[in-house]
This record gives C-alpha cells, sequence and structure tokens, in this order.
C-alpha cells in the first residue's frame, strides 16, 4: 500500500478552510499580503488562527518535510537548527514570486506521512556505518580515510547519473562548506553543453543514494576530491551576496559554469 500523501492533501483535511486560504493567497498573493512576498505569509496565518482562538496548531510549512523535499529536489542539506519552515524557504527561494512558484510544487510533491527529516537521517547513516565523524576535531586520522570517501562521493555521483542513462565528456563537482554538511552539486557537458544535476537527483530510485552522498561528503574537501581526478570548485562563496535569495545565486552559478 501506497502510505505517500501531498501535504497539500493534510492540509485540506486538516483544516479546510486554512487550506483554501492558502490557495488563494498562492494564487493572488498581492490580495492578501500586499506585495508578492512569501515570509509575509506566517504573518498572515499566525493571525488566521490566532482569530480562531486556536494558537497557530498547523504548521503549513513543517520543517522535516521540507528539508526532505529540498534534499531531493534542489540537492540542498541546509544547517537549520535555527530556521523555521518559513526562513528555510525564503533562504532558499527568496521571497518573491519565485517562492510562491516553488511552494505550489512543493503542495503537490507526494511524501512519506512520517517524514524523519535529512539531519536524522544522515545521523542514522552515520550512525550505522561508523565512518563518518561529527566532531570539529578529528584527531589521527590518516589521509588516506578522507581519499577513500571523497572516492566514494563521486562514484556515488556517477552510480546517480548512470541511473538515467546519461552520457557526458566532462562531470564538474561543485562543493561547499556548511556548518553541519558539506554541500555537493555537479554538472554534466554533453552534446547538448552544460546540464545540472536537478533531474538526476530528483528520481525517487536515487534517494538513498543522495543522502549517503551527503553524509560521506560531510568530511571531504575541494582539495580530496581533486586528489581523485576530477574536475572541482570551491563554491564557498555561494552564499556571500546581500539578499536571501539563495535561488537567485543558483542561477547566476549556473550562468556563470555555462559561460565556461
Amino acid at each position: 500500500m501506497n502510505t505517500a500523501v501531498t501535504l497539500g492533501d493534510r492540509i485540506k483535511k486538516q483544516d479546510p478552510e486554512a487550506f483554501e486560504l492558502l490557495q488563494n493567497v498562492i494564487g493572488r498573493p498581492g490580495m492578501y499580503v500586499g506585495e508578492i512576498r512569501f515570509d509575509y505569509i506566517g504573518h498572515l496565518f499566525t493571525g488566521y488562527y490566532m482569530g480562531k482562538g486556536e494558537n497557530c496548531k498547523l504548521n503549513f510549512l513543517p520543517n522535516l518535510e521540507l528539508q526532505h523535499w529540498l534534499l531531493h529536489t534542489q540537492s540542498a542539506t541546509l544547517d537549520t537548527l535555527s530556521l523555521d519552515g518559513y526562513t528555510l524557504f525564503n533562504r532558499y527561494f527568496g521571497a518573491g514570486k519565485m517562492a510562491f512558484e516553488k511552494y505550489k510544487e512543493f503542495l503537490n510533491v507526494p511524501m512519506p506521512q512520517i517524514s524523519q527529516g535529512v539531519n536524522s537521517k544522515l545521523h542514522d547513516y552515520c550512525k550505522k556505518k561508523n565512518i563518518i565523524c561529527w566532531d570539529d576535531e578529528v584527531p589521527d586520522v590518516p589521509s588516506s580515510y578522507y581519499l577513500n570517501l571523497a572516492t566514494e562521493v563521486l562514484g556515488i555521483a556517477k552510480e546517480m547519473i548512470g541511473r538515467v542513462g546519461l552520457t557526458y565528456d566532462k562531470l564538474r563537482i561543485y562543493i561547499r562548506k556548511e556548518r553541519l554538511y558539506n554541500n555537493i552539486r555537479f554538472m554534466l557537458y554533453g552534446k547538448n553543453g552544460w546540464s545540472d544535476d536537478r533531474e538526476i537527483i530528483a528520481i525517487p530510485e536515487n534517494h538513498e543514494l543522495l543522502i549517503e552522498m551527503h553524509a560521506k561528503a560531510r568530511v571531504a574537501d575541494a582539495k580530496t576530491l581533486r586528489e581523485c581526478g576530477y574536475d572541482v570548485v570551491d563554491a564557498q562563496n555561494w552564499c556571500e551576496f546581500s539578499s536571501d535569495d539563495m535561488y537567485t545565486e543558483y542561477l547566476r552559478w549556473k550562468e556563470c559554469i555555462t559561460a565556461s
């Protein structure tokens, strides 16, 4: 039996009135929140539930499911210890029209009824495999340990590519260090030019591989990945910009890569 439901279905069942309001806001944000600003939805629904006297019982943008979706569709493992669902979504997609369009997708994507979230899944993987260290200091670890992990990270990327039957001439890896994770992306160069990894990471068959890749990338770095013989770019400056619109930054990154 398939237990996957959409977040939209769950909200509609829990509070049909809230779901109808949510659909209207997404369709005509200026009418409800004054501007096309996704972060204003939080204030709108806080007021809505205060008016109903229910003290905001419905979290229509839950963190764990959002992390799950971002990992699947955007290859994003983000440090979310101090971020709620709204700010996490804003951080990756901004607060404008793009965020509304992406949230429409999010509402309609099938997902497990109980989402463990990216953090717990990575932690479970690390505990089970007993090979990833979560401490900042790792004493007396041989360099071959990191090289082996880097080789496995690249092997997982190639396995995911192979599952969709893509051929390519060049594989370029991008790595950016987060506080708890190293975020890995890759792009392929083939007969149609450069293409990003989103089509590859979105297919369900690659989900566990994606989690494994990010878990092992925890202690990988650009230098070690390069030692495996691949074109690796240190993308540490992805987020050094004035706005919080990570999707705009991603498009800028993609445009630079394509031009190269």
